[in-house]
Order: C-alpha cells, then structure tokens, then sequence
C-alpha cells in the first residue's frame, strides 16, 4: 500500500475549498478514508487546520473535521528529534524541512504538496496532488 505525507497547503486546500486546488486535494483525502493509501500529517498541521477552519466555519464545524482527520489518516508527533533533525536540514524553510523528516520518519512514498519547490533537498519525493494522482 502505499504511502504519502500531505503538506499542510493540501490539507488546507480541501478544508477550505481553495479553487483551483481543492478538487485533486479532495481526491487525495478520500483515498486516505477509503483506506487504498495510508496517509499522514505532521502533528503541526493539526492545529493549522483548526484556526483557519475555525475563523471560516465555527468551532463545531472545525473539532468536526479535526475528528474525521484524526481517524483517516496517521498522524506523526512532533517530537524533539523530529525538530532536531529538521533544523539540522537548514532548508529555506522549517516547516517544509519539518514535513520532510516526517515523510522520511514513515517511510513514505512521496510528499505532496502544493510547492514542490520548497522540497527540492528531500529524498523524498515531492509532487502536486493533481501529479501524484496521474501517477497513482
């Protein structure tokens, strides 16, 4: 089976309905429910998920959605080695050289996201949900 570590754009495409990327984003998360692809987050993108949800549709709507997440997809603590390790990356950005370490934590086939460019260093590999599922 395969599997995937989604960066926090994509989550927040689908969660937010941010046209043109919610469709592919959308596509992505109900092969995660459906369970023909395990899925993951950084623990980080949780609390993410809850402010915007929160500002766009209420605090019910967003515990709504964090329990659906939390039950669908597997999600990776944000441990001191996981920080240490993406400090250590001394990537332009930490929070792409902290999805990084989670992907390489899980073992995972590929990162998706909406900039790909931020993931140019991983050895993982990072591509577009609308890429991945042409591929998939």
């Amino acid at each position: 089976m395969k599997t995937i570590v989604l960066d926090t754009n994509v989550m927040l495409d689908a969660w937010l309905d941010r046209a043109p990327h919610a469709e592919a984003a959308l596509k992505v998360i109900r092969l995660i429910e459906t369970g023909n692809v395990r899925g993951y987050l950084a623990a980080t993108t949780i609390t993410t998920l809850y402010y915007f949800a929160r500002r766009a549709r209420g605090e019910a709507a967003a515990r709504t959605g964090l329990r659906l997440v939390a039950q669908s997809f597997g999600l990776i603590p944000v441990d001191s080695g996981l920080i240490l390790s993406a400090i250590a990356r001394e990537g332009p950005d930490f929070e792409d050289d902290l999805i990084i370490e989670t992907a390489i934590r899980e073992g995972a086939s590929a990162i998706l996201t909406r900039d790909p460019s931020g993931f140019r260093a991983s050895p993982v590999p990072a591509v577009s949900p609308s890429e991945w599922l042409a591929g998939a």
